[in-house]
């Protein structure tokens, strides 16, 4: 046993060797403008849609159906599907779940693809019909919620949704076709304040984001105003309720995509086109139909941006250049420093964390007329040469990694279907049984018009997860906090290499402090579920199944504590577990401290988790420690291996478990 724990300590030590030749680069220095030409390839057409992909990466979708992965740090660009004359694209979106799949709207064919992370196309759903003059169709945006993905229809008032599986084996799977209905989506028509005008662009922009679990976000590119309606596990709603957007700004017309910042799940950004910029928004923390107009996000190498990703301190919108043809050579994306909330020194509880900026801005000059934008993205393409490819099949539920191909072979339908109308006179489209509703959605509100709830969740955006029941070495949630030695509380995705965080008390009673040397696991975007165990005092934590904690200074598998347990708390006393429940949350943190415990919401946890055996992790790490105390900075790098695709350690040495058994 111990000449194991020596080979795995070797192991770890020549790979943290490795990576000291490797000079450590932060992402101030990646690259400020990424050309968007991958070797070896068709010419790029104009990009219109983008999603945040694993890790560093950015999907990119063009008008000629060619899918695109970008990496912002290094700069390289791949081409992944080619596109084809008869395959083109508007919207782009990535259900993050299982293996991952990303979706993209067809514009006027009525269809809605399904690829997987390789690019190689799925599945397609018609949703509609093609457009035609009597009933003109252009599917826009599109956005993946906890049980659905949502699809615009820019041209009539209506959106369309397919149901997603939220648990089980085909969570993060496309949905299975039924070759027994025309229509493979559910129609839904807005009522409610929705203003259409004219058969241009209408609705475009869609957003959904945790903390208003029930709520998503609606743009009318045509008008500029946003909405909000109710989404649950069986419907969406359809009824549309406008946002009122304070400020020196309160509409938005022309702008395109919307997305939530991942850090603040409370900043709002907004695509402009027609204006070269980034406008900001910040949505009320308590009222999901209040918002306000922050500032407005540009740069001198920004033409066109027609979407936008974020990663770490920067956003990354992407350059349609629409003053260029089609086939411009110079498509690009651009890095610019993302909106830091600065908080006011008001009430905490109110609506906004700021205060409403009274610095007048320069009215930003208009480079082309919004009805010009519509005009080019809804331009037939540059022939490409080629057709779309045949989809591959769906995959079946499996344990692959997020990059193996996959098989041919249809899973088993989600529920058994029923007809249910689209609302076209002779059609009819699948549903699943509704059913019912659980204790946690019981306990939010099915109205756009409530104030919402306040969880320290946030959006959904691009990296992979686990069963879901939870990544058992995942650990933390985005939104939970430590206290770091200079008294401040901090987020898991605000925490760094380098932070000394409490970890308890020394034998003489005074507080003690360790520094955070590694992130075993550090994905900034997932959405997954936690247990979360709730006490006596008010306090909770929300940790995965196979994380530890101390009961009665055992460390106990979160999977295994029982209400009535005792827990400690972080000024020294005992608290007893009131509640346990299962949350949704987004993020996967797990950092690691020299000391090994951290206190997190202020209850005691240890670092370590069931999926390796501590003794073995902790050997595995003690070169890292090690280095740490020594200055070398290659925590980072391992970090972003340990990161990259999987559940951190355990991704590369056995389970600790079966090493004993």
């Amino acid at each position: 046993m111990r000449s194991l724990r020596s080979s795995l300590s070797l192991l770890l030590c020549l790979l943290s060797l490795h990576f000291l030749a490797v000079r450590t680069q932060t992402e101030d220095e990646w690259p400020v403008e990424i050309l968007l030409a991958p070797e070896n390839s068709r010419p790029i057409q104009r990009p219109v849609a983008a999603v945040a992909g694993l890790g560093t990466t950015i999907y990119i979708a063009t008008t000629a159906g060619q899918l695109l992965l970008v990496d912002i740090k290094s700069g390289a660009v791949t081409m992944l599907n080619q596109g084809g004359d008869d395959q083109r694209f508007a919207g782009l979106c990535l259900d993050s779940r299982g293996l991952g799949t990303l979706y993209a709207t067809g514009r006027e064919s009525g269809l809605v693809y399904a690829f997987n992370r390789r690019g190689e196309l799925l599945q397609s759903y018609r949703v509609a019909e093609p457009s035609s003059s009597d009933q003109p169709l252009y599917l826009s945006g599109c956005i993946q919620t906890q049980y659905q993905l949502l699809i615009m229809d820019s041209t009539s008032p209506r959106l369309f949704y397919l149901r997603l599986a939220d648990t089980g084996p085909l969570r993060g799977h496309p949905p299975p076709l039924d070759p027994s209905f025309t229509y493979q989506g559910i129609a839904v028509p807005f009522t409610g304040e929705w203003n259409q005008t004219g058969s241009g662009f209408n609705g475009y922009g869609v957003e959904w984001t945790q903390k208003f679990k029930r709520i998503a976000y609606f743009l009318n590119s045509a008008t500029g105003q946003l909405y909000v309606c109710t989404i649950s596990e069986t419907q969406v709603s359809g009824e549309m309720r406008t946002v009122n957007v304070l400020g020196k700004m309160t509409l938005f017309p022309g702008a395109l995509q919307i997305l939530f910042d991942s850090s603040n799940e409370n900043v709002l950004y907004l695509s402009m086109p027609h204006t070269n910029s980034v406008a900001v928004l910040e949505v009320s923390g308590t009222n999901p139909r209040r918002a306000k107009y922050i500032r407005t996000l540009t740069s001198a190498l920004l033409s066109g941006p027609v979407a936008v990703s974020e990663y770490g301190n920067f956003i990354y919108p992407v350059n349609a250049r629409l003053s260029s043809g089609a086939d411009a050579d110079d498509f690009t994306v651009v890095k610019i420093s993302r909106h830091r909330q600065l908080l006011d020194s008001g009430d905490p509880d109110q609506d906004f964390t700021t205060a409403l900026d009274d610095v007048e801005e320069e009215p930003l000059p208009v480079a082309i007329e919004p009805a010009q934008v519509e005009d080019v993205l809804r331009s037939t393409p540059v022939p490409v040469g080629t057709s779309a490819p045949a989809p591959i099949g769906t995959p079946p539920p499996s344990a692959a990694t997020q990059t193996d191909a996959v098989d041919p072979v249809q899973p088993p339908p989600i529920e058994s279907a029923t007809p249910v109308s689209t609302g076209a006179p002779t059609q009819a489209v699948p549903t699943t049984t509704p059913t019912p509703a659980s204790a946690e959605e019981g306990t939010q509100s099915d109205s756009a018009d409530s104030d919402g709830e306040n969880d320290e969740s946030g959006p959904v955006f691009a990296v992979n997860s686990s069963d879901e029941e939870g990544a058992d070495g995942a650990c933390f949630p985005a939104s939970a906090t430590v206290r770091t030695e200079i008294g401040r509380q901090v987020r898991m995705d605000e925490l760094r290499i380098g932070d000394s965080v409490f970890v308890g008390y020394t034998r003489e009673g005074k507080e003690q402090f360790s520094d955070v040397f590694l992130f075993s696991h550090q994905d900034r975007a997932i959405i997954t579920s936690f247990v979360r165990i709730s006490t006596s005092d008010g306090r909770s934590i929300d940790l995965s199944d196979g994380h530890y904690l101390y009961v009665k200074d055992v460390v106990t598998e979160a999977s295994a504590v029982v209400t009535g347990d005792v827990l400690t708390s972080d000024d020294g006393g005992s608290v007893r577990v009131t509640r346990i429940e299962r949350m949704p949350h987004r993020g996967l943190y797990n950092p690691q401290t020299v000391h090994g415990d951290i206190y997190v919401n202020g209850i005691k946890a240890s670092t370590y988790t069931s999926s390796i055996e501590p003794s073995v992790a902790s050997a595995l790490l003690a070169p890292l420690r090690a280095m740490h105390f020594c200055g070398t900075s290659i925590s980072k790098h391992i970090t972003d291996l340990l990161s990259s695709g999987g559940n951190g350690l355990e991704r590369i040495f056995p389970q600790g478990g079966k090493l004993y058994s």
